[in-house]
């Protein structure tokens, strides 16, 4: 797995899941398009989920059908490095 794995289409729908959350959480003016959308907040979540899932799975399956193994160990230490500096980030900041 030493190329880099990056889905550019995936982009647009990242974008659309958090649009759909950022209008949620804010007060909707009388603009009937932001009300409308500001109802669908929880699809941006659910979008959230899905892609994270695929995502996961892919990496997941590539890395079986490359070594014929997945090594569970060295998959969460390459999320938790990819996670926890925006984490800490954002507690120090609070």
């Amino acid at each position: 797995m030493g190329v880099r794995f990056y889905l550019p289409e995936v982009d647009g729908l990242r974008f659309f899941a958090f649009l759909l959350v950022f209008i949620h959480h804010f007060r909707v003016s009388e603009n009937v398009f932001f009300k409308y959308l500001h109802e669908f907040g929880w699809v941006g979540v659910d979008l959230f989920f899905l892609l994270s899932a695929f995502l996961l799975t892919y990496l997941l399956r590539r890395e079986y059908s490359e070594k014929n193994n997945i090594n569970i160990r060295f998959f969460f230490i390459r999320r938790v490095l990819r996670i926890w500096p925006l984490y800490f980030i954002y507690i120090y900041h609070t």
